[in-house]
This record gives C-alpha cells, sequence and structure tokens, in this order.
C-alpha cells in the first residue's frame, strides 16, 4: 500500500498585508496569509490572538449547558468519581 500523502491548496496567495505582517512577526508567508484572511493585520493583533490575556476571552459560563457541565463536575469531585473530558 502506497503511503497517503498529504496535498495542501492554499485559498489564496499571500498579499502586500500578510507581507507586512511576514515583516513583524518572521513567520512562514502562508500563515500570513491566513491571519490576515482572519482579519489579523499587524503585530498587536497577532499578539493577542496567539497570547490573549484574560480580558480578551469569552466567558465560558456563556457556553450552552456550561452551568450543568460544572455542577456535574463538582458532584464527581465531591464523590470521587473518575471524569473523563474530551
Amino acid at each position: 500500500m502506497e503511503a497517503y500523502k498529504k496535498r495542501w491548496r492554499v485559498k489564496n496567495l499571500p498579499t502586500e498585508q500578510s507581507a507586512v505582517l511576514r515583516k513583524d512577526l518572521n513567520i512562514h508567508p502562508l500563515i500570513c496569509g491566513i491571519l490576515t484572511d482572519r482579519v489579523i493585520l499587524d503585530y498587536p493583533m497577532a499578539k493577542a490572538f496567539f497570547r490573549p490575556s484574560w480580558n480578551d476571552l469569552h466567558d465560558p459560563l456563556l457556553m450552552k449547558d456550561m452551568q450543568q457541565a460544572v455542577e456535574r463536575i463538582m458532584q464527581a469531585v465531591s464523590t470521587g468519581e473518575k471524569i473523563l473530558i474530551y
């Protein structure tokens, strides 16, 4: 059986904006293209994306049924149950 070979398809070529980002971050042009597609256009935006502060993150309790999950985990901890999170 022949080994599986991945083939990457580049959505678009790096833009002028991604070239500026590449110069600031010193990372691969394709990664810069992905970042600019996400409207991450400069070093401070990239830093906030890769190393967010607590203020940049969403409140996890806004996720559906998160409060129920927290209560169930607390119950499992208090009764010594094993917990599997995936």
